[in-house]
């Protein structure tokens, strides 16, 4: 025997035929990077999410009757839904953020009644304003940033000096807002 295969047969019997710690040190870089490179797809696909209106599906029967878009990151969606109820609406609403937020959610998480009961004082039928407005609030506030839709829902009015009447049906308003 030569003596270049004896001392590779003695290493290997050192060694137990094992692993080196090298070849540790190699596998645990390339998991390392591995790691990183994942986490790195992982929050480039989260920052690309916060970069988009955060989306709330409206009732079936809902029309859009006007989008403006405010800014980049700002727009106002305007929808009529007939022959319906603002409660009605709400109650959908209502599921969609136990939907959203989960089966726990705390009462902070459905949507708000304003006035708290009543009408609002400058309210007159037949001039434009409102009664009352229903508030929902999804968010998905976190680290990376936040995308918000507020839901503003109110029984649709009638304005005598414009000739605009909704009377009978419900007007949804989406205020959205998400990171540039």
């Amino acid at each position: 025997m030569t003596l270049e295969p004896r001392r590779a047969a003695e290493r290997r019997k050192n060694t137990g035929g094992g692993i080196s710690a090298f070849q540790i040190s190699v596998f645990a870089g390339i998991a390392g990077v591995a790691f990183l490179v994942f986490w790195l797809v992982v929050l480039s696909v989260d920052q690309q999410a916060q970069r988009q209106p955060l989306e709330i599906t409206p009732p079936s029967n809902a029309e859009l009757r006007e989008q403006v878009d405010v800014n980049s990151t700002n727009r106002r969606l305007y929808y009529v839904i007939p022959n319906s109820t603002a409660e009605d609406v709400v109650a959908y609403y209502d599921q969609q953020m136990l939907d959203f937020y989960g089966a726990d959610a705390s009462n902070s998480e459905r949507c708000r009644r304003l006035p708290g009961s009543g009408n609002y004082d400058n309210f007159q039928a037949g001039n434009g304003s409102i009664p009352y407005q229903y508030r929902c609030l999804f968010d998905t506030a976190n680290f990376q940033g936040d995308r918000i839709t507020e839901v503003v829902i109110h029984p649709g009015v009638r304005n005598n000096a414009t000739g605009d009447n909704f009377e009978g049906s419900v007007i949804v308003e989406y205020l959205q807002q998400w990171q540039p």
